[in-house]
């Protein structure tokens, strides 16, 4: 399946499959974009998880619920997500 190019960037609301608002685009990579959201850790999505941009909303093609417990794959670069340290440590995690 060929991953579609869509336009998402910083300050986009992220819903989920029902609508349900996720968070907020914080950053956008080549190959996913890192959703802020609150009282939880940050999360990195790729593209291919999306089903439609529309305005200023990007929706998922998965429920919040399956935010936490999908597995994606990390951006190109790695981020920083293979470098030792503390796992509770503040800041994005990447699923």
């Amino acid at each position: 399946m060929a991953t579609e190019h869509f336009q998402v960037s910083v300050g986009m609301e992220v819903l989920d499959a029902e609508t349900e608002r996720v968070g907020q685009v914080k950053e956008v990579r080549a190959s996913d974009f890192l959703v802020e959201r609150r009282l939880q850790r940050d999360v990195y999505v790729p593209f291919a998880a999306i089903r439609e941009v529309t305005g200023n909303q990007v929706v998922l093609t998965v429920t919040s619920d399956h935010v936490d417990a999908i597995k994606w794959p990390h951006g190109e670069d790695g981020g920083d997500a293979s470098a030792g340290g503390d796992s509770d440590s503040s800041g994005p995690i990447v699923l």
